[in-house]
């Protein structure tokens, strides 16, 4: 995977702690499901999962979600995010492609109906 980042534009624009911790759990699940913490939640899919990730910032998560797990993933944040979300999400198009999953960039703006009508 292939993440950028601009840290001079902001937080929105920089991997956070938490993400890398999240991805990091993903990946040893996909490595070893059944020593993982997320195999009580995740062994028992019968189906693809479909996951909405709220202020994505880079992306990262909703990316690494997509190819661990090959789930459907909206990720989501506001507008001034929304073109590095697009441009990390297009970088990783063939990874992605590759795991069965989807991702699906959209505005999200708290508070704002028009914007969850959008996203469905």
């Amino acid at each position: 995977m292939v993440i950028r980042q601009l840290p001079s534009q902001g937080l929105s624009y920089q991997l956070w702690p938490t993400a890398t911790t999240l991805v990091t759990l993903l990946d040893h699940h996909c490595c070893d499901p059944s020593n993982s913490p997320l195999s009580s939640t995740l062994l028992d899919q019968c189906r693809s999962l479909n996951i909405l990730k709220l202020g994505s910032k880079t992306g990262l998560v909703g990316i690494a979600a997509t190819t661990t797990l090959g789930a459907n993933v909206m990720v989501t944040d506001l507008p001034h995010v929304i073109m590095n979300l697009q441009f990390n999400a297009k970088v990783n198009a063939a990874v992605l492609a590759a795991n069965g999953g989807t991702i699906h960039v959209s505005l999200l703006r708290w508070g704002e109906a028009n914007d969850v009508n959008l996203i469905g």
